[in-house]
């Protein structure tokens, strides 16, 4: 399968700290997300799928992708460094199960230690499919993580509890908050055991394609350092005045130039 893919870049997209389950192989990029997984690479403008479980088709990797969607333009001297750095990067609609658990995980947690736990979720009590000898593991279902010697041996500390309480989410449930108004959907998720504003925001943008602005210490320390913010609620004033409907999109080439410049 090939698709037309301009101003898309795979490797800043999948390396920018929002999805966790995909690593290099000798194709490109091996992609795991909830119950599907594919072997795809880059050329110029054109995407490569190599092998994938049969329900990947060009419709879910366009959306998957966001390769359809206008990308942000820049606001100011900062964010114009930002998308020239991250020249490509969209974001990833996630699929909203896998998605919540992936943030909880991320707490006080960094890229490669979450990429480990989901990893380690995935093998421990999801279905193992093997793409042109690669092997991939799919996504556990709601209610299918247990307690027990294979969930400890994981190493989720203290998360692995916010993780069972997450695990009696239903599909159902998860997408009853896409119909809600940002606000109300963000109490909802504060509302679960482990959720706080960093996650719910994550969440948000990620899972539901909210204009939300998760603030975690490297966005904190560039809207300190580089817009003179003092507060957290200042933060978010100041995203919302000057990056509007982007600011979850900015958030995102932000986070990942902060990280890697």
């Amino acid at each position: 399968m090939k698709l037309s893919a301009p101003d898309f870049s795979l490797e800043h997209t999948l390396s920018s700290g929002q999805v966790f389950r995909y690593k290099r192989v000798q194709e490109g990029f091996l992609v795991s997300h909830r119950d599907k997984a594919f072997v795809i690479s880059q050329d110029n403008d054109l995407l490569t799928v190599h092998y994938s479980t049969p329900n990947v088709t060009e419709a879910w990797l366009r959306e998957f992708f966001s390769l359809d969607d206008e990308l942000p333009e820049p606001v100011d001297e900062y964010t114009a460094a930002a998308l020239e750095y991250c020249s490509g990067l969209r974001i990833c609609k996630q699929d909203k199960w896998e998605c919540t658990i992936a943030f909880i995980c991320s707490q006080n947690n960094n890229i490669k230690r979450i990429q480990q736990l989901m990893n380690g979720l995935a093998k421990a009590f999801g279905k193992r499919v093997l793409l042109g000898g690669h092997e991939a593991y799919l996504f556990p279902e709601p209610g299918e993580i247990k307690s027990g010697a294979k969930l400890s041996a994981i190493k989720l500390g203290y998360r692995e509890q916010y993780i069972l309480e997450a695990n009696k989410l239903t599909d159902e449930w998860l997408a009853s908050l896409q119909k809600l108004p940002y606000e109300e959907a963000r109490e909802l998720l504060l509302d679960l055991q482990g959720i706080g504003p960093k996650v719910a925001g994550c969440i948000l943008l990620f899972g539901y394609q909210h204009n939300s602005f998760p603030i975690d210490t490297w966005i904190e320390q560039v809207m300190r350092t580089e817009y003179n913010c003092s507060s957290k609620k200042e933060m978010e004033e100041k995203a919302a005045l000057l990056f509007g409907t982007n600011k979850g999109k900015l958030q995102q080439y932000i986070f990942h130039y902060a990280r890697n410049r």
